[in-house]
């Protein structure tokens, strides 16, 4: 996968905020500033109550988190963004989505997708 394009999503920062945390110099490192999710929609991300944990959650009511959302920002199911990228398919799929992992990899269709590919773990928060 040396020469592979990666497509990198949160819609938590903007492209200048990943610059910051090294996100540029490559120009098959993409950046979209929309998040995978169960809808091609908007959800709620919600902070946690101490800054030093850093990401927002899309699930509400976790302890340590604040119980009103923070922001609400736009997702897109996968399929739905390789179709507007126009892509066929996935070599390789690392899923961080703050809570919505599971319905990432639920999502009808997404075995088609990810048939004989490589897929992260995934994260479980309790």
């Amino acid at each position: 996968m040396r020469n592979a394009t990666v497509a990198c999503f949160d819609p938590t920062i903007d492209q200048n905020r990943f610059a910051q945390i090294g996100g540029t110099g490559d120009s098959r490192l993409k950046f979209f500033q929309i998040g995978l999710g169960p809808v091609d929609g908007e959800i709620n991300f919600y902070k946690p109550t101490n800054p030093t944990l850093g990401s927002m959650v899309s699930t509400p009511g976790l302890s340590g988190f604040y119980k009103q959302p923070s922001i609400t920002a736009p997702v897109r199911r996968v399929a739905s963004i390789l179709r507007d990228l126009g892509d066929k398919h996935i070599d390789f799929l690392k899923v961080d989505c703050e809570g919505c992992e599971f319905s990432v990899f639920t999502e009808e269709g997404i075995g088609d997708l990810l048939k004989n590919r490589l897929a992260s773990p995934l994260q479980v928060r309790s």
